[in-house]
């Protein structure tokens, strides 16, 4: 995964989410890419990619659900880039909180990990 690229695509992506992405959320981003590279690690082990959008949840949930289990602060523009990294299918609102193609099935496991069972 290119954070580069992922950012170069997503213009308003900075650490916080989706935004005017200028200035130093964006540079705060770039600065976190062993982050993102770890969260996305995560992702890939807990989270099964679906084809349609998982409606019920927002990337500021589901980055709750990642702090959760890997016991670490994760801004929702982490989460975002990693996704999008990951390649899960996004759906992009006028917020700051895309939805992706996450399975509610997975979701629920993983909510259900703590740091220690990691």
């Amino acid at each position: 995964m290119n954070l580069d690229a992922v950012m170069a695509a997503h213009p308003t992506l900075g650490l916080y989410g989706m935004s005017n992405g200028q200035g130093e959320d964006r540079v705060a981003l770039a600065d976190s890419a062993e982050l993102v590279h770890a969260v996305l690690d995560w992702m890939s082990q807990n989270f099964r990619p679906i084809q349609s959008i998982n409606s019920r949840w927002s990337s500021y949930g589901l980055k709750h659900v990642v702090e959760a289990s890997m016991g670490v602060y994760v801004p929702n523009g982490v989460f975002i880039a990693a996704a999008i990294g990951a390649g899960y299918p996004a759906r992009f609102t006028d917020g700051p909180n895309p939805q992706f193609g996450i399975s509610e099935r997975s979701i629920q496991k993983a909510k259900r990990l703590t740091v220690n069972q990691c």
